[in-house]
């Protein structure tokens, strides 16, 4: 019981409004547990974001097409990183 109400504290938890790397960023349950995406956090520009990756490479936005991601709840697609993602939390 402790670890459901664990679980769910984090789930509600939002993201630090700022990060230097993307450790430290937390992904929160309710995309760890969907399964349309492997979905990860990243700090691009100061800020942490929910993503689902691509394979594909990048050397800026336009190169990304996010066709990968077929959820609606994506915000924009961009080249972070080096890597297409879609961009579902900002």
């Amino acid at each position: 019981m402790l670890g459901l109400a664990i679980f769910l504290l984090m789930s509600c938890q939002s993201h630090p409004p700022e990060c230097a790397r993307d450790s430290d960023c937390q992904t929160p349950g309710t995309y760890l547990i969907r399964s349309n995406c492997p979905f990860t956090s990243v700090c691009d520009n100061q800020q942490c974001h929910v993503v689902c990756q691509d394979i594909q490479t990048c050397t800026k936005d336009s190169d990304c097409s996010c066709r990968h991601y077929v959820a609606s709840d994506m915000k924009r697609c961009a080249c972070i990183h080096g890597i297409c993602d879609a961009v579902v939390m900002e």
